[in-house]
């Protein structure tokens, strides 16, 4: 999905939207997103394991312009951490001088816990000013 300007303003816009009317609205749109744009990754997760989240993520981060770094770790606790130093999306809100919402990074703890669960991964992200640190295992 290419996570152009006008799509992530509108993402952001939505968001805010939804959560003004309660946070529960906005998980609700979230978990049905969810099920409607994360098949590849939950295909991917089933068939190649954490190789292939390293391929979904890597795709997926370099075609949205992302500063990221990913390491998979093969040791004896199997894992995947991606570090995204500067996270597409809250540059260009940033830039258009919108304001955020403020559950706006949520969004991709709900969506990909979910999906991940499905398949017997564990997914923890932690946010930070600008960007995050994910890990999977």
């Amino acid at each position: 999905m290419k996570c152009t300007k006008p799509f992530v303003l509108a993402y952001n816009r939505l968001f805010s939207f939804l959560n003004e009317k309660g946070y529960d609205e906005l998980e609700t749109f979230w978990n049905l997103l969810e099920g409607a744009i994360l098949e590849r990754l939950k295909y991917l997760a089933e068939t190649e394991g954490l190789v292939g989240l390293t391929k979904y993520w890597s795709e997926t981060l370099t075609a949205e312009g992302a500063d990221f770094c990913i390491t998979y770790n093969s040791g004896t606790v199997s894992s995947v951490t991606i570090h995204i130093r500067s996270c597409p999306s809250l540059s260009k809100i940033k830039e258009s001088g919108e304001p955020l919402c403020e559950q706006y990074c949520s969004h991709c703890k709900v969506m990909y816990q979910k999906a991940l669960a499905q398949h017997g991964f564990k997914f923890d992200i932690i946010t930070a000013s600008g960007g995050c640190m994910i890990r999977i295992e």
